[in-house]
């Protein structure tokens, strides 16, 4: 909880928030205070000892690319696999003894959750994935579209909403494979949504940070590049592709992870452009030659990539909660969560 309201509720009040040409100036306030806090929970993380203690700092592209990199063979082959090649750009190339998209023992993995729990744990992605894009909303005010950064970021939102196919659709995606399952959803935007019993409170951790980032994009603007990469880095490799076993195991359909498995990819295209999009912000707080911005401005990116994870724990934490007894909370941790204990 923060700003003095439930999760579920501080979502509704941002999600439902007039436009810009009828400001809802407590909407605003709440917005500023919770990024504001996590912001404030993550700083001490970030500073330029441990970012350079793993190749973040000092500020270099090339060096960003090596992290993005070396993150990402992590997340899809097997840590320490001598054979691991590189993942970022045209040259990337798969395991040579195994798909990188199919995650080890998925088979042994999968049969461990059953069908119940493998539709719940789909419903708890609801709240977020109805909004799918949603930190990146407020890059459409005027205010926002002179920044070298926008045009890349608008073609991040604009697939996140479907790329004006409804049915692409992020939400409407998860929508759908909710429904054949028999879990029927009302409006994002109506209190029924925030209201339903089978959502766990802290499912609505992660989309109430990207609603309250689409307030401020333009005063966060740092910060957001680093949130949207976390973001689209967090769609590539084990992680999605397990939870898609999983799915495929009960006969769920698995559209939804197998979609960002795709797009998110760090060779052309949405990890590749939130890259170029960070470049591009460096370039411009270099131009003048002030090195205390560019060192600021690469601790207010690494700032907003720490959010995601600070974001992600409450659920995390309220899965285990439930699952765990039974599976295991290292198992848990290990393979269902992708968490590898870094």
């Amino acid at each position: 909880m923060r700003a003095g309201l439930p999760l579920p509720e501080l979502y509704y009040r941002l999600l439902c928030a007039r436009g810009p040409g009828d400001v809802d100036r407590e909407a605003g306030a709440l917005a500023r205070a919770h990024v504001e806090a996590m912001l404030r929970e993550v700083h001490t993380e970030v500073s330029p000892a441990r970012l350079a203690a793993d190749g973040r700092w000092p500020w270099s592209a090339a060096g960003l690319s090596r992290w993005v990199d070396a993150r990402l063979r992590e997340q899809i082959f097997e840590e320490g696999h001598p054979h691991a090649r590189s993942t970022v750009g045209p040259h990337a190339a798969p395991h040579p003894a195994r798909d990188p998209m199919q995650p080890p023992d998925d088979a042994g993995i999968a049969r461990e959750i059953t069908r119940d729990e493998a539709v719940w744990l789909l419903t708890q992605l609801a709240p977020a994935a109805v909004i799918d894009g949603a930190w990146l909303q407020g890059m459409t005010a005027p205010s926002a579209l002179h920044t070298p950064v926008a045009p890349l970021l608008l073609r991040i939102y604009r697939d996140e909403l479907g790329a004006g196919v409804p049915a692409q659709h992020h939400g409407n995606v998860l929508r759908r494979a909710l429904a054949e399952q028999g879990v029927t959803l009302p409006p994002c935007d109506a209190r029924a949504f925030i209201e339903r019993p089978d959502f766990l409170p802290q499912a609505f951790s992660m989309p109430v940070l990207w609603l309250a980032f689409a307030q401020g994009s333009t005063d966060l603007l740092p910060e957001l590049l680093g949130l949207n990469l976390a973001i689209e880095m967090a769609g590539i490799g084990r992680g999605y592709a397990m939870a898609a076993a999983i799915l495929r195991r009960h006969r769920i359909d698995p559209y939804f992870f197998d979609l960002h498995n795709t797009i998110d990819n760090a060779a052309s295209g949405h990890t590749a452009w939130s890259i170029e999009a960070i470049r591009r912000l460096m370039d411009a707080c270099a131009a003048p030659g002030d090195a205390l911005a560019i060192e600021r401005a690469t601790l207010r990116i690494w700032r907003g990539y720490a959010a995601y994870a600070r974001a992600s724990r409450p659920l995390v934490r309220a899965v285990a909660v439930r699952l765990g007894p039974r599976l295991g909370w290292r198992w848990l941790r290990r393979h269902l969560l992708g968490d590898t204990g870094r």
